[in-house]
C-alpha cells in the first residue's frame, strides 16, 4: 500500500506541477515542439545519404551545400525538370535561367528534405517540368542526461549546420537559397512554396523580400496556420495538455 500511495504522488506530481511548468517556461522545449527535428532519427531509413539523391529515386538532382550566414550552411537539392534530367551534370545553376518556372520549397517541422511525401512532391514537380529547389533549414536539438554521468546528443536538420535552430534563423536560411535562383534565374518564374510550418517562414521570408521590392513571382501556401496558439491546442502531440493545469 505505501508504495502505491507514493507511486501516487509521484504521478500526480509530474502530471500536475512538472509537465505544466515544462510546457510554460522553457523557451528551449517550446523551441523543439515547434521544429521537431530530432524526428529524423525516429523515422526510416534513420541514416539518409543526402549527397545521392537517386537513392531516393530523383533523377537528374544535384545535392550541394549553400553558407547563409558565417559558420552556417544548409543542405540544398536542385531537381531538374523532366526535360533537362538527360543533360544532368554537377553545374545545374545556368539551367535555372532556361525558362522553366522554379518552386523555391520550403518544408513544413520535422523530417528532412528527403522525407518521403516530400520526395514524391518534387517527383510530380519534375514531370511537369519545374525546377525544385527544396533545403534543410539550420537547427538541432541537444538532449544531456546528468543520471550517472552526462550524455549529450545532437540531432539537426538533415546535413544543415547544428546550429541553434529560430525562426530568424529558418528566414535567414530561405532567403539566402532564393538570393542563389534569382542569382541565376534571369526571367525565370520563381515561386515560393512553404507547407505547414514552411508556410509561415515563407510569409515572413516574402514579406521581408517586398519591402526591398525583389518579391517572387507567386507565393503557395500549404497548410498553413493563423497562429502557434492556435496549432499548439490542435496538434496531436499536444493533446496531454488537455488533462494538464495550464
Amino acid at each position: 500500500m505505501h508504495h502505491l500511495i507514493l507511486a501516487a504522488v509521484v504521478i500526480i506530481t509530474i502530471i500536475y506541477l512538472v509537465l505544466p511548468l515544462v510546457f510554460r517556461y522553457p523557451a528551449a522545449f517550446q523551441r523543439q515542439l515547434v521544429f521537431l527535428p530530432y524526428t529524423i532519427g525516429l523515422r526510416w531509413p534513420i541514416k539518409v545519404n543526402y549527397s545521392h539523391p537517386k537513392i531516393h529515386g530523383l533523377q537528374g538532382t544535384r545535392n550541394f551545400y549553400l553558407p547563409t550566414a558565417p559558420k552556417v550552411h544548409v543542405g540544398v537539392w536542385h531537381v531538374l525538370p523532366r526535360d533537362l534530367v538527360d543533360t544532368f551534370s554537377e553545374n545545374t545553376e545556368t539551367s535555372l535561367a532556361n525558362g522553366n518556372p522554379i518552386v523555391l520549397y520550403l518544408h513544413g517541422n520535422s523530417g528532412s528534405r528527403a522525407t518521403g511525401h516530400r520526395v514524391e512532391l518534387y517527383k510530380l514537380l519534375q514531370f511537369h517540368n519545374y525546377h525544385v529547389i527544396a533545403f534543410d533549414y539550420r537547427g538541432k536539438f541537444t538532449f544531456t542526461c546528468t543520471c550517472y554521468g552526462c550524455i549529450d546528443v545532437s540531432l539537426g536538420f538533415a546535413d544543415s549546420s547544428q546550429v541553434l535552430m529560430s525562426e530568424n534563423g529558418a528566414t535567414i536560411d530561405a532567403i539566402r537559397v532564393y538570393e542563389y535562383i534569382r542569382l541565376f534565374s534571369r526571367k525565370s518564374t520563381v515561386i515560393v512554396w512553404g507547407h505547414s510550418l514552411g508556410s509561415a517562414v515563407a510569409i515572413k521570408m516574402v514579406a521581408s523580400l517586398c519591402a526591398v521590392k525583389q518579391s517572387p513571382d507567386r507565393l503557395i501556401l500549404e497548410s498553413p496556420f493563423n497562429n502557434i496558439r492556435d496549432v499548439f491546442r490542435n496538434h496531436p502531440l499536444t493533446l496531454v495538455r488537455y488533462y494538464l493545469p495550464i
